[in-house]
């Protein structure tokens, strides 16, 4: 939204052009072209020559986390089980919760994470990682809590 677009006005992300899906003299609706995730300037320019440039004012993601496993499946509610979660798209900063509980990340890779498992009532749970961007997967019934077993 702004003022003072023209027929034809070019908006760029980083170096690249939008696509032009609408606009009027005070709004712009782009489709964002394809960039390496980071944070790009925004330049919008009419057909006259005069623009506007903001830096930093876009930030395209990475791929959101995906999640194919964990080992092991599960552990004593008492909690404290260290389960490697095997996936994709894993970030720096990414976090870990059980059933909206936070479990400890000790270690991470872009395809492996190793979290400490928190305490828990028996039954199966769902996990939730959610990378540093906000991204997140949800894992529906991953890990299952049992009754007994050592805990750590």
């Amino acid at each position: 939204n702004g003022t003072g677009f023209l027929a034809g006005v070019v908006v760029r992300f980083g170096a690249a052009t939008a696509t032009i899906v609408s606009s009027t003299a005070t709004r712009i609706v782009a489709r964002t072209p394809p960039q390496a995730a980071g944070l790009v300037t925004l330049t919008v320019v009419n057909t006259t020559g005069v623009g506007v440039q903001v830096p930093n004012a876009f930030a395209y993601r990475g791929p959101a986390p995906t999640v194919t496993s964990l080992s092991p499946a599960q552990g004593p509610a008492a909690g404290g089980t260290e389960v490697a979660i095997v996936g994709s798209g894993f970030q720096a900063g990414v976090s870990v919760s059980i059933n909206a509980q936070p479990a400890v990340v000790l270690s991470v890779t872009a395809t492996r994470l190793l979290v400490r498992m928190p305490a828990h009532a028996p039954g199966v749970a769902t996990v939730v990682v959610t990378n540093a961007d906000s991204q997140s997967v949800s894992s529906p019934d991953a890990f299952t809590y049992v009754v007994g077993g050592p805990a750590i």
